[in-house]
């Protein structure tokens, strides 16, 4: 199997920033008193699911880039 590691561990980086970044806006919506005040059930259930599916993406990309070390 033949990947640049340098490519791929930048290619991880930049995934990882990206995951990073929504769930940090996301947290900050669930952390709003307000916003969950007004904010229909299915949307904080959305929310709370994609909250959910991300940290496992950021899991797995965490250790991708630990085993390329």
């Amino acid at each position: 199997e033949l990947i640049d590691k340098e490519a791929e561990l930048a290619r991880l980086d930049r995934e990882k920033g990206k995951v990073t970044a929504e769930l940090s806006k996301l947290n900050g919506m669930l952390g709003n008193e307000g916003f969950l005040n007004k904010a229909a059930e299915a949307k904080v259930k959305e929310i709370r699911d994609r909250v959910a599916e991300l940290n496992e993406i950021l899991s797995g990309v965490e250790k991708r880039i630990e085993a390329m070390k």
